[in-house]
């Protein structure tokens, strides 16, 4: 009896030492992820497009401070799937055990978990500071993965552990279908690079479940109904923050330089305003007196209409163009002359009495948010000719000499450019191992929709066995990205690397790099 406790306090001891190697390991890709957010130990977080979820700038702020001021064996739990505790309680970081080891949450007998995570259009948004995908999600993506496969290295000691924990009465973890359950998610069978594919699409199987969007929706009306919070309600629906002449400023000068048509839901043209402002005594010399905001049409009819509540029916307000147009109104004619008229209504606006120049929803109108940010880049990246080619592209190559293998995968691509229409590109890659005349080697990703950074996340084995070691020095890997339509495929760029160059890689070495896209390919 004696011997198998003693064995039992080995097996732990040797658990515990490996489970804090993986401790440190989590911590150390925290870090990394701290660099981006946190200097000289503090950080700022900017939440201004996290609208959706309700979060207060304050709560995040103070939280977020603690977390980079946390001694350094400290282990933090990202979640905000509990928007409640940010609002009432200030935590934006915290442990939700409802989902412990795959017990999920219900509603009587219904499952209300059907997915692998809970991961909605809310918290995308957040992570994106808009609607349309960007970089930020890769890297989340990439950061979900390495994280991962960081714990899938280690799932015999985090059983082991588990199963020794099976004795303390824990009602979630009593059962050895418990533990197994922990042991079959974390796939130990899969290879690092099938893990990290499988990984990425149960993150779009997450994202894209309608179920898990309308199980958010119901859990936020519960916390709705349980708020005591006041919450301040936007005087306009697409500004998350309402903004008066003291924080702010008045507007001295407002005039629409250019518009861009942008591609969504619905397609839309945005109007680019340069804003001058009269900054209030005591605002940092640092602080910028000008700059680009983007407001679409309807917007403008939003801001119109919140006046004359504010004024009355009977006080005159500058005329804006009209909504009623006997053809199609998103097109080009249309944009320029409507951009002609909206000049001359932001004129008169921004010249009249205080009561509605220097209003509340006027200087709210008029400022800077993070969706002007990501409309920025939009607006410089759009073509007004040709799709020229940007972007780039990133590649993991791992050259398997005994086995004569090449295993590339296709992680992400971002700042494609857009199409001959300004929409955002439906993208693909194709690989090649060329001269190819007959495309014998030819691979191909799945079509990603509607968007100019696309995650694909797809490995591709090349055999090398049928070429001898100097034809396979003579040829290149070719990976073209290009546009999905129905009778064209339009061209976005390629990247070529020699083969020689990847022969000389460490054996079962994976290099990562990012490629830029270039114009012409062979």
């Amino acid at each position: 009896m004696v011997g198998v406790m003693a064995q039992d306090v080995e097996r732990l001891a040797a658990s515990v030492d490996e489970l804090l190697k993986v401790g440190a390991d989590l911590l150390a890709l925290v870090n990394d992820i701290g660099h981006v957010w946190c200097q000289n130990k503090r950080c700022s977080i900017s939440l201004e497009g996290a609208k959706p979820l309700g979060i207060s700038q304050k709560a995040a702020k103070v939280d977020v401070e603690q977390m980079a001021t946390a001694p350094q064996h400290d282990v933090i739990v990202v979640s905000v799937t509990h928007t409640e505790n940010v609002r009432r309680r200030g935590h934006l970081f915290h442990i939700d055990f409802g989902r412990f080891l795959g017990n999920a949450q219900r509603f009587g007998s219904f499952k209300r978990d059907r997915t692998p995570f809970v991961l909605t259009p809310d918290m995308a948004y957040v992570i994106n500071q808009g609607e349309q995908i960007s970089p930020n999600f890769q890297e989340f993506v990439d950061t979900c993965c390495q994280a991962f496969n960081i714990l899938r290295h280690h799932s015999n000691h985090l059983a082991n552990i588990l199963t020794l924990m099976r004795t303390s009465s824990m009602e979630e973890l009593s059962q050895p279908e418990d533990v197994q359950y922990v042991v079959d998610t974390l796939m130990p069978d899969l290879t690092d690079i099938e893990a990290t594919t499988a990984f990425t699409r149960m993150i779009e199987e997450s994202l894209n479940n309608w179920f898990t969007k309308f199980n958010f929706f119901i859990h936020n009306l519960g916390q709705m109904k349980s708020s005591t919070a006041a919450v301040e309600s936007p005087l306009l629906s697409f500004c998350p923050r309402n903004f008066t002449v003291a924080q702010r400023g008045s507007v001295v000068s407002a005039n629409i330089s250019r518009f861009m048509r942008k591609e969504c839901q619905d397609t839309h043209y945005l109007y680019a305003i340069d804003v001058t402002w009269d900054m209030p005594a005591g605002t940092e010399p640092s602080s910028p007196r000008n700059h680009v905001i983007y407001r679409r049409f309807r917007e403008f009819y939003e801001l119109q209409s919140k006046l004359q509540e504010l004024v009355g029916p009977t006080y005159e307000l500058p005329q804006l163009p009209s909504k009623l147009i006997l053809r199609r109104s998103n097109t080009t004619e249309v944009a320029t002359k409507r951009m002609e008229q909206l000049n001359v209504y932001l004129q008169k606006l921004v010249t009249m009495n205080a009561q509605i120049s220097q209003s509340d929803l006027v200087v709210t109108f008029f400022t800077h948010f993070v969706r002007d940010d990501t409309d920025s880049h939009e607006v410089s990246t759009s073509s007004n000719g040709g799709p020229a080619v940007t972007g780039s592209i990133k590649l993991s190559l791992t050259y398997m000499a005994h086995a004569q293998k090449l295993i590339v995968v296709v992680g992400h691509a971002k700042q494609l450019s857009r199409t001959v229409n300004g929409t955002s590109p439906d993208p693909y890659v194709k690989l090649y191992l060329i001269p190819d005349p007959g495309k014998m080697s030819k691979k191909k990703t799945r079509v990603m929709k509607n968007t100019q950074h696309p995650t694909f996340n797809e490995s591709f084995t090349f055999d090398l066995s049928p070429f001898s070691k100097v034809s396979l020095q003579s040829r290149q890997l070719q990976v073209t990205v290009w546009h999905h339509e129905t009778l064209s495929k339009p061209f976005l760029g390629c990247v070529h690397i020699d083969m020689r160059k990847i022969l000389h890689q460490k054996t079962e070495e994976t290099v990562t790099d990012w490629y830029n896209l270039q114009p012409m390919y062979s």
